[in-house]
């Protein structure tokens, strides 16, 4: 069995950000994404989990394990943020781009969207009831619509273009298949 499925969405989404990159910060959100999706290999390792496979798509890496106790599936799902939160405060400094960066896929990561880590801790807290996947439901797609009328704002008042609707409409689509039979 293979362990890493890269799916054909995943060439398409990097050559899309490496072609509309303007900025220049292709390199430092493809370092900082691979420092995250590390810190919570690293957790799953010292945690003595199993991985099971790791998938790359469009715009998201899933990693799926066999069951882990809820305090392991926490501290693995708080380890990918960790791990950039701790690399932007190292690199702030000498490399400020990817530490600027590191932060905010961190931060972003922490929002209470399924299946982003903040939804995966939501979820651990809630348990898994039916309220509480409709709560989830819930606070995730209140998210995404601030995320997407943030993104709305930022392709028209700073010029960016449509790209910076992505990190509002993957993670919404996402969230809708994972909840799906609510």
């Amino acid at each position: 069995m293979r362990r890493i499925d890269v799916r054909p969405g995943f060439a398409l989404f990097v050559l899309a950000l490496a072609y509309f990159d303007t900025a220049g910060l292709f390199f430092p959100y493809f370092s900082a994404a691979a420092l995250h999706e590390g810190g919570h290999l690293l957790a799953l390792w010292g945690l003595h989990g199993q991985l099971q496979r790791v998938t790359l798509g469009f715009g998201d890496v899933q990693i799926r394990t066999a069951p882990l106790p809820p305090g392991a599936e926490a501290l693995c799902a708080l380890a990918g943020p960790a791990a950039n939160l701790l690399c932007a405060g190292l690199f702030l400094r000498i490399l400020p781009e990817f530490a600027g960066v590191s932060l905010a896929l961190g931060a972003f990561n922490l929002l209470p969207i399924f299946p982003l880590d903040g939804g995966r801790l939501l979820r651990l807290a809630l348990r898994s009831t039916r309220a509480a996947r409709q709560w989830e439901l819930f606070v995730g797609l209140l998210c995404c619509a601030a995320l997407l009328a943030l993104g709305l704002w930022a392709a028209r008042r700073l010029q960016t273009g449509l790209w910076v609707l992505l990190p509002a409409l993957i993670p919404a689509a996402r969230l809708l298949r994972s909840c799906d039979g609510i």
